[in-house]
């Protein structure tokens, strides 16, 4: 299973951006990205960037790294 670091390096090199690209990229269930996601969040490492293109669903939130002491 990845920790929240592993799924931060993802977002930071750019290889996922979404939710959706999380589970897809990792297999890991919804809950288990949305746990890792929100814990990055609580401690400043990622932002939300906005939303990206609408597919069947809704439109889904992007995730940026935030750099240390931005």
């Amino acid at each position: 299973m990845l920790t929240a670091g592993q799924i931060l390096q993802l977002i930071r090199d750019g290889s996922c951006r979404t939710r959706k690209e999380l589970i897809e990229f990792t297999g890991l269930s919804r809950s288990t990205i949305t746990d890792r996601v929100d814990r990055l969040i609580d401690a400043g490492y990622i932002h939300e960037s906005g939303v990206g293109t609408s597919g069947a669903g809704g439109r889904p939130r992007c995730w940026t790294w935030t750099p240390p002491g931005a």
